[in-house]
C-alpha cells in the first residue's frame, strides 16, 4: 500500500556527494557540475540541501543543516564545493541512511547520491545495503549517478533501478539531471509491497517499493510452484 503526494508539494531533495579519498579529480568536477546545475534546474518553491558522504552523511562547509530554497546560499556552497578535496573511507549505507533521514515522510522526499559507489567500509553489498536502508520509516525515492568511467553503476542499479545512471561527462551529467527532476516530480506511490504467492520466489525487486502513479511494476521471479492465481499489492 501506499500515499500518492499533494499534488502542490514541493520537491524536497538532499544531495549526497561522495568525496572519498577514491574519487578522481575530475570525476570530483563532474559531480560539483551536478550539483550546480541541479541548483539552477530546480524550481523557487523546491527546498534542497547538500550532503558530503565519507562514514556518514555531513553538511560542507558554508552549507545548510536546513533545506533551503535552491537560490540561499548558492554562492557559499559554489565556493564550498570548490575547496572539497576527497578524503577518508565511505560506508555508503550509512551515507544513504543519514541522507534519507533528512526527508523521510515527506510528501515529495528524494535522495540523489553522486559518486563512484564504491564503499570501504560498513555494509558492501546490495543485500547489506538494502538492509540498512530498509531501517528508514517512509523512506524517500532514491536517485543517483554512478560518476566516472570505475563507478560501480551495476550496485545502484541493483539498489535503485530505473533512478541509477552512469555519468561519465559533463554533458551527459546535465542531460541526466533534467531527466531526474523530471521523474522526481511525478507523484508516486511508497511503500508498495507486492505478494505473488508461495509458487514463486527470490522475487527481484524487493519491497517495500516506490511505483508512479498510473505506471507499470515489473517483477522477476523464479517459478517454484503452481503459478499464482492472485497477486496481493
Amino acid at each position: 500500500f501506499g500515499e500518492a503526494p499533494e499534488a502542490d508539494a514541493p520537491l524536497e531533495l538532499v544531495v549526497l556527494l561522495d568525496a572519498s579519498v577514491a574519487t578522481e579529480t575530475e570525476d570530483l568536477e563532474i559531480a560539483r557540475a551536478v550539483v550546480e546545475a541541479t541548483l539552477a534546474q530546480l524550481a523557487p518553491t523546491d527546498r534542497v540541501t547538500v550532503r558530503i558522504a565519507d562514514v556518514t552523511a555531513h553538511v560542507p562547509d558554508g552549507g545548510s543543516e536546513e533545506l533551503v530554497a535552491p537560490d540561499a546560499g548558492g554562492e557559499a556552497l559554489a565556493e564550498a564545493l570548490a575547496r572539497l578535496e576527497p578524503a577518508g573511507a565511505t560506508d555508503l549505507g550509512e551515507s544513504l541512511r543519514a541522507a534519507a533521514e533528512i526527508v523521510a515522510g515527506r510528501p515529495r522526499g528524494a535522495v540523489l547520491y553522486l559518486g563512484d559507489a564504491l564503499p570501504t567500509t560498513g555494509a558492501l553489498d546490495a543485500t547489506a545495503l538494502r538492509t540498512v536502508l530498509a531501517t528508514v520509516d517512509a523512506p524517500p525515492r532514491f536517485f543517483a549517478l554512478a560518476i566516472g568511467e570505475g563507478a560501480n553503476v551495476e550496485l545502484l542499479r541493483a539498489l535503485f533501478g530505473r533512478g541509477a545512471h552512469a555519468v561519465h561527462d559533463r554533458e551527459g551529467a546535465a542531460r541526466v539531471v533534467m531527466s531526474m527532476l523530471a521523474d522526481a516530480a511525478q507523484p508516486t506511490l511508497r511503500g508498495v509491497t507486492v505478494s505473488l504467492g508461495e509458487g514463486i520466489e527470490r522475487v527481484f525487486p524487493r519491497g517495500p517499493l516506490t511505483a508512479p502513479v498510473g505506471g507499470h511494476l515489473v517483477l522477476v521471479g523464479r517459478q517454484a510452484g503452481e503459478i499464482p492465481t492472485e497477486v496481493v499489492v
